[in-house]
């Protein structure tokens, strides 16, 4: 089982699902310039990425 958590710029942070969800979800953010950071919560040291908004 897995969730979806995105952390951004100034303190942004947003957990999009948590452990026990299963299924599909559409998300639509607006996103500010900076370095982001997406992972699993509930296995954070190996299911993650970064990306930058510029």
């Amino acid at each position: 089982m897995h969730s979806y958590a995105l952390d951004g710029p100034k303190g942004f942070a947003k957990d999009f699902t948590t452990v026990p969800f299963k299924g599909s979800k559409t998300f639509t953010v607006a996103l500010k310039k900076g370095a982001y950071k997406y992972y699993c919560a509930a296995h954070e040291a190996e299911m993650f990425g970064h990306f930058t908004v510029s």
